[in-house]
């Protein structure tokens, strides 16, 4: 008869040899891993593992498996992990993960191969983000048989962009991109300069920073090339007898426009947005402000590409001399800025704007 003591030495026994054994190998975990995942595809069932949340998990699952199957010599089997699997602690990706839909209101399409080159994400062979999409406060990423989906998302999980891949040899091959986009939502016309309700952020431009007498002139979300989104906040003072723009943040670029002191309109587009998102990046929208210094104008307004008009009305509360107006508008529907003056009405197109 064999006693419970016995069974227990054989089992104290059997796991110290495990443990010289797992010791002794030196086994590749990833390549196991990886060849584990293409069996189980091949088998039919399509393996979907993330590399962002929930990858640590799969694997210590994996390392456990060979250190006994090293020892022991048998069948290694790793079940596959799910995204919804957000075990474990990833800094590259937090735990929260990134929302699986958009939340911006407007997005934009990219299939590839295309001219469109501003925002070209990667995957490593591994499987994780690499170059323009490596830079990303959180990402996630679902394999799925030879088909890979990369996700990026903001600091709060909010979606910014998706990416499809292909994997192609030993590497993946980017099939599309859909982001978040300036272009404005369909049907829009003027489109609002400061939209209410935004949280305040640490690093968001304040009045203080520019001056006592600053008006808030911008504040809205903005979305870079690769979708993830930005704030643009601009205040507008009195330098002299003219008036100066302000955008930027706190601790990063700002950029201050001067307008001119006659009545003639300027392209202020390029505050819009940071110097270095823009880079070759025609924007979807056009900023467009005039300084009446004198009272020489007695209306401004808009005219789209349909013929019709839009009243731009003057910012209130400034400290600068005569009026000032700023407008909005979305680029591909912009037709001209219309001027009305002591000696008529003036068209300015948007080669007639100064920039």
């Amino acid at each position: 008869m064999t006693s419970v003591t016995d069974d227990h030495h054989r089992e104290e026994r059997l796991r110290a040899a495990l443990a010289r054994e797992g010791e002794a190998h030196e086994v590749d975990v990833a390549a196991l891993y990886a060849a584990t995942l293409a069996r189980a595809s091949a088998g039919g069932r399509p393996a979907e593992v993330p590399t962002g949340a929930g990858r640590r998990r799969a694997w210590r699952v994996a390392a456990a498996a060979v250190a006994v199957a090293a020892a022991a010599a048998v069948a290694v089997v790793v079940a596959p992990i799910t995204s919804e699997d957000r075990s474990g602690e990833d800094p590259s990706s937090p735990s929260d993960g990134v929302e699986q839909e958009f939340s911006c209101p407007v997005q934009q399409r990219t299939d590839f191969p295309s001219d469109d080159d501003s925002f070209l994400p990667e995957l490593s062979p591994e499987g994780r983000p690499a170059g323009e999409a490596a830079g990303a406060p959180r990402h996630e990423v679902v394999l799925r048989g030879d088909r890979a989906t990369l996700r990026l998302g903001n600091a709060d999980g909010t979606l910014a962009s998706r990416s499809s891949f292909e994997r192609s040899g030993g590497s993946y091959r980017l099939l599309t991109v859909t982001r978040c986009s300036n272009d404005p939502a369909a049907g829009s016309s003027s489109v609002p300069l400061v939209v209410e309700g935004l949280e305040p952020g640490a690093d968001d431009l304040r009045a203080e920073d520019v001056s006592p007498t600053a008006v808030l002139v911008a504040d809205r979300p903005t979305y870079d090339v690769s979708g993830l989104e930005k704030r643009t906040t601009a205040y507008a003072d009195s330098c002299g007898a003219r008036v100066c723009v302000t955008a930027g943040s706190r601790t990063g670029t700002r950029t201050v426009s001067t307008l001119p002191s006659a009545p003639v309109p300027m392209d202020l587009t390029s505050q819009l947005t940071d110097p270095d998102d823009v880079v070759g990046v025609e924007s979807a929208q056009l900023l467009v402000a005039l300084h009446d210094r004198a009272g020489e104008v007695s209306e401004v307004a808009w005219r789209d590409t349909s013929g019709a008009s839009t009243a731009v009305p003057a910012v209130a509360g400034g400290p600068w001399q005569g009026s000032l107006y700023l407008v909005l508008v979305p680029a591909a529907r912009f037709d001209a800025l219309q001027v009305e003056g002591r000696g008529g009405r003036t068209d300015y197109a948007v080669g007639d704007l100064r920039g």
